[in-house]
């Protein structure tokens, strides 16, 4: 009609940032902020919000190309509110994590906190980089903090990890239990229970870790952490047919580096040497892009680590990374490591110590290798050389989520 006047449609609404820890449909969110952003270019919460959400979808796919991409909004976000933007602030933590530049995400995180101490993604990538560094006793006193402003799933969780590394497992399991005990949602319950099958597989109680991964794939069908419980602990009990099954469901579900790791590291066991090099062809390309994505090799811990520390399953040491919350989850184990004095640097093919191996296996991270003298082959040298410290996504995750450079 001539003369009517149109009134402008409003912009799409902020979306709050704990959207990330629950939200199914990543992209949807992603597609969401990038349609805000068009229209209020200068939403400085918005900028960090898809910055952090990139990080997340880097850990979900296994894809480093999304850490660049992260990089630049974190630093509009930052542009665009220079002070006093603890969101931003704690996104860059959480992508130093991703990347493996724990002195910088201790940085980030300790600026982020400076401007709000209640920021939970900046209090629990802080007590990862404190532990990843080797400073535990530091570590331990910022989730003890963590837990006085901010308790929840994610804490418990990370005071249980710490428990693990001083070879306190059943201390490690009672908090487990207890954090199961409150959780209502599947997905925490599936991914809880993972855990706890974890320590259960590790100890040699194998029928007890099954029942747990039973309940868990009752609780959460596609729970990933589960499912790679499952994998792990059908190597343990020395049915490889069914690992090989189980593992290459999940490299078609979600290709992420530590299910082909494992499974060419399972292949290579039953002697199919050419089957398992075109897993690790995958893995030294995915290496490659990660590097070129600004993601750090790791080799070995900057601290001495406690003499029961675990073995990572790409051959180097770690934590547990994955399942919940984009920066702010609760850390994942990564089932199947192998245990070892600290202080000397990982070797694969080393006998394998943990409890409830197969018979005549060597551990070799997430997998294990033939009781044979390790692999001096190009494929072995790739695997335990190069991709372990180039794969991306080393930080928590939330459950039912996998979990790139698996530590949950």
């Amino acid at each position: 009609m001539r003369g009517a006047t149109t009134t402008p449609a409003a912009p799409p609404a902020r979306i709050d940032p704990a959207a990330l820890a629950t939200a199914d449909d990543v992209d949807g969110i992603v597609a969401a902020l990038q349609e805000r952003l068009r229209d209020e270019p200068a939403d400085a919460g918005s900028w960090a919000t898809l910055g952090l959400a990139y990080v997340e979808q880097a850990r979900l796919t296994g894809d480093p190309t999304y850490y660049p991409k992260a990089a630049g909004a974190l630093t509009r976000s930052l542009r665009e509110q220079p002070d006093h933007n603890a969101l931003a602030l704690a996104g860059r933590a959480a992508l130093a994590a991703a990347r493996h530049d724990f002195d910088a995400a201790l940085v980030s995180a300790q600026a982020a906190l400076r401007i709000n101490p209640y920021e939970l993604g900046a209090l629990a990538i802080r007590a990862d980089a404190l532990t990843e560094l080797g400073r535990y006793g530091a570590a331990r006193q910022a989730l003890d903090q963590a837990d006085q402003w901010r308790p929840g799933l994610q804490v418990f969780a990370r005071y249980s990890y710490a428990r693990e590394l001083q070879g306190r497992t059943g201390e490690a399991g009672a908090l487990l239990e207890r954090a199961l005990s409150s959780a209502s949602v599947p997905a925490d319950r599936a991914y809880l229970l993972a855990l706890l099958a974890d320590l259960d597989r590790s100890a040699g109680r194998l029928a007890a870790a099954g029942a747990r991964l039973d309940e868990a794939l009752r609780a959460d069908p596609d729970n990933l952490a589960a499912l790679a419980s499952r994998a792990r602990l059908a190597v343990a009990r020395g049915d490889l047919v069914d690992a090989e099954r189980r593992w290459r469901d999940l490299v078609r579900r979600t290709p992420l580096p530590e299910y082909v790791l494992a499974l060419g590291e399972l292949l290579e066991t039953a002697g199919r040497p050419a089957q398992a090099r075109r897993q690790y062809d995958v893995l030294e390309a995915t290496a490659t892009l990660a590097r070129g994505s600004g993601v750090t090799p790791i080799s070995r811990p900057r601290a001495t680590r406690p003499t029961t520390a675990r073995v990572s399953a790409r051959c180097g040491p770690r934590g547990r990374r994955g399942p919940t919350r984009p920066a702010s989850g609760p850390p994942t184990r990564t089932p199947g490591r192998c245990t070892r004095s600290a202080g000397t640097p990982p070797r694969c093919g080393s006998p394998a110590t943990r409890p409830g191996s197969a018979p005549g296996m060597r551990c070799c991270g997430s997998t294990a290798a033939a009781s044979r003298p390790p692999s001096t082959g190009p494929s072995r040298r790739r695997t335990c050389g190069r991709a372990w410290p180039t794969t991306p996504g080393c930080h928590r995750g939330r459950p039912g989520r996998p979990a790139a450079c698996s530590r949950r």
